[in-house]
């Protein structure tokens, strides 16, 4: 069982992959909707929101 200090820094690392913006959109073009729902909601756990933005922009477009 892994404690929630765990799963924040977890969430945290994974958020940071997010700022290169090649992986961002990639991982965007690719991800399902069930996919894109929960990268959006780790990014706003990690308190990632600038990311998250631009990660929901680039799946719904401008």
């Amino acid at each position: 069982m892994y404690d929630i200090f765990t799963l924040a820094r977890a969430a945290d690392a994974v958020a940071d992959l997010f700022d290169d913006p090649t992986f961002l959109a990639d991982t965007a073009r690719r991800a399902s909707a069930e996919e894109a729902t929960a990268f959006s909601a780790l990014l706003e756990a990690a308190g990632r929101d600038d990311i998250r933005a631009s990660f929901l922009t680039t799946i719904t477009g401008p």
